[in-house]
């Protein structure tokens, strides 16, 4: 019905354009109209206004009578865990959230700068949650290669977490002087990580995080699954950008309400 009621008000207001033409044309000619001529306008235009107001009064009800938009459901996904990662928190904890990333990404930065740290107070550190991250570099982001596998090979020497909090600390794009920066002021050894990175002890690792992301579907970061703790394979929700804290709490303690053993 929308759309007859549109169609009709274009006729509508083409004919109201056309009659119009029609008197103006006559005043520009200095001929005016006849009380016949007159007469037949303010008959049609009559006419538009007793038909817009029916297509007025008809589209409400067709509004109405028309079916509810279907709600949407979270799209569920099957993530495999056998994949080397790096974690937060208990392998015991009843929830797991895993999160697919890409270093130079402003929007993961924020998850590392407004969320992360609530998350390990609330969620992680009390053994509620354990968080897995996963690399999944896009080709947009010309540093985000060697910057997943900086941030492994730093995990060889128990601070990966640091580097990758310095790396979210951050603007700028992380070139390899920027990189080597942070790398410094984390207390790494430098001469390790360059052998690391030469090596490419952990280029495979990445790329087989990154082709699991892209046998999901996912195309962009940060991508999160979030759903009960399980051997092998994560079932969950899959919840794609920026999840502001509030929103990602309020999902995390539905879950964990769920997951509750019944009393």
């Amino acid at each position: 019905m929308p759309s007859l009621f549109l169609r009709n008000t274009a006729r509508a207001c083409a004919l109201a354009c056309s009659l119009a033409t029609v008197g103006l044309a006559g005043t520009a000619h200095a001929e005016p109209l006849s009380r016949e001529q007159g007469a037949a306008i303010l008959q049609e235009l009559r006419a538009i206004r007793q038909l817009l107001e029916q297509q007025q009064q008809q589209a409400p009800k067709a509004a109405a009578a028309a079916p509810a938009a279907p709600v949407a459901v979270p799209t569920t996904v099957r993530v495999d865990l056998s994949q080397e990662g790096h974690t937060l928190g208990a392998a015991t904890a009843p929830l797991t959230l895993v999160m697919f990333t890409d270093h130079e990404c402003p929007f993961c930065k924020r998850f590392l700068q407004e969320s992360l740290s609530r998350l390990r107070q609330d969620y992680i550190d009390p053994g509620k949650l354990r968080l897995i991250l996963r690399d999944l570099p896009l080709d947009i982001h010309p540093n985000a290669q060697r910057a997943a596998e900086v941030a492994r090979c730093a995990g060889e020497q128990g601070k990966h977490w640091p580097l990758l909090e310095a790396f979210g600390s951050v603007s700028e794009p992380l070139a390899p002087p920027v990189m080597a920066r942070l790398v410094q002021a984390a207390g790494l050894d430098s001469s390790r990580i360059d052998a690391c990175v030469a090596e490419g002890r952990y280029t495979a690792k990445i790329k087989a995080s990154a082709a699991e992301a892209r046998r999901l579907g996912f195309n962009g970061t940060p991508t999160f699954v979030l759903g009960a703790t399980a051997p092998g394979t994560l079932e969950g929700e899959k919840m794609v950008g920026v999840q502001p804290y509030e929103s990602l709490k309020r999902r995390l303690d539905e879950q964990l309400a769920k997951a509750r053993p019944k009393s």
